[in-house]
């Protein structure tokens, strides 16, 4: 439920969820999350337009908690929080959906075909009706789901995008949207409604237009995607930048940094690239930056590379379990990154697909079963599915990086 902005306190940031024997809150503007019994979150529920009252009825923490509206949404933190809330009670909080594989960029290792890409035939979520979006997210609330991840190709260019922003934020979901911000419509900038969206991440691969233009195919795609995010940020909307790592960019890496840190704006780089999702995008491995560039690159940034200890967990991954994704033509997948398709929207519900034996079995997989403990860094079932058909099986391209890295830190160990 959303709860809508009262006269005596503003509790708009403040959505909640009942799921089994419990109602979760999430504030939005601190990313905290707090969970109740049924009787007390009912109770707290009904008594939201009456903050005197709940003050003489709970802890100061509580309240706080209930109420404090200090800052605006913070991606991590929220994100983090959510996760959290569905590992220890065992459902979903988060969703991708992709609303469709259009983009007017060719970006050079983008996981949609060509022929999707140029496809300007109108595709599944396009023609869904504002009845099939509210029942779609009816479905996600009811599961408890409290974050979805508006996607593509490029989302801007579904006709239906302003109802699914809409019936979103009407339903009281956190709403995240990916775009390349080539074109953002009129409609969306001159609205007054402030729609809760927690970001905007864009792909920039350097600051220089040649090397960013050279990547997406397309001249001028820079200036464009600098343009609109400025605009976004005016409007008061927090952007994120993110900047694959490859072959074609590294030698701007530092540049690219330097320009965004010196905007206060988020900018992270990501390796590798990899075969993703659909059939016909074999040989990305071309693309990707090479190994002593790699060395180099995790000198510069030694978080880069994370150990996966799985030490003290129950299960691998949160992928089907704690999130999943939807994929524009319906197709259920554990996470976005995980192109194993488990049902379709089409032919049963969301709720039955998340339940299935499949997905279940998937979702439970044990940290025992994991081979080559010794070059689990950053561990990824979905990466590891995409290249070998196996999602507890690391590619050789991978581990032979990683052999390479544990080399090079026992030599810099040596030299110390």
């Amino acid at each position: 439920m959303f709860l809508k902005s009262q006269e005596k306190v503003e509790n708009n940031f403040l959505i909640y969820r009942t799921v089994d024997k419990y109602v979760h809150f999430l504030n939005c503007s601190s990313g905290r999350v707090q969970s109740f019994g049924l009787v007390d979150g009912k109770n707290i529920i009904d008594n939201l337009e009456h903050p005197d009252l709940l003050k003489k009825m709970m802890s100061g923490e509580t309240f706080s908690f209930l109420f404090d509206k200090k800052e605006r949404m913070k991606p991590k933190e929220l994100r983090t929080s959510l996760l959290e809330l569905g590992a220890e009670f065992s459902f979903p909080t988060t969703v991708n959906i992709e609303l469709n594989r259009r983009c007017v960029l060719r970006c050079k290792h983008c996981y949609i075909p060509f022929s999707n890409l140029n496809n300007e035939k109108t595709e599944m979520f396009d023609n869904f009706s504002v009845k099939e979006i509210k029942d779609l997210f009816r479905s996600l609330k009811k599961m408890g789901v409290f974050f979805v991840v508006l996607t593509g190709g490029e989302p801007f260019l579904n006709i239906n995008f302003k109802n699914f922003l809409t019936e979103a934020d009407n339903q009281g979901f956190v709403i995240e949207i990916f775009s390349n911000l080539q074109n953002i419509p009129d409609w969306f900038i001159n609205s007054s409604y402030k729609y809760r969206i927690n970001r905007f991440q864009t792909s920039i691969y350097s600051i220089d237009p040649e090397v960013h233009d050279l990547v997406t195919s397309k001249k001028g795609s820079l200036k464009n995607t600098l343009r609109n995010l400025r605009v976004l940020k005016k409007l008061g909307y927090r952007v994120e930048v993110a900047s694959p790592l490859m072959c074609f960019n590294f030698d701007s890496r530092v540049e690219t940094r330097e320009y965004f840190a010196s905007r206060n704006i988020n900018q992270s780089f990501s390796w590798p690239i990899v075969n993703e999702y659909y059939d016909g995008c074999k040989g990305k491995y071309r693309l990707n930056i090479s190994k002593d560039q790699f060395l180099q690159f995790v000198d510069e940034n030694p978080d880069f590379i994370i150990c996966s200890d799985f030490s003290d967990k129950k299960y691998i991954c949160g992928a089907g379990r704690l999130l999943f994704s939807i994929s524009a033509n319906g197709d259920v997948f554990p996470c976005s990154q995980f192109p194993k398709k488990m049902g379709n929207i089409r032919e049963s519900s969301v709720e039955k697909i998340m339940k299935c034996k499949q997905m279940c079995d998937l979702s439970c997989l044990s940290p025992k079963l994991i081979d080559g403990k010794e070059y689990t860094y950053n561990f990824c079932m979905g990466n590891n599915y995409s290249e070998t058909g196996d999602p507890l099986k690391v590619p050789e391209y991978f581990t032979e990086m990683y052999k390479q890295y544990e080399l090079h830190k026992f030599k810099k160990g040596g030299e110390k």
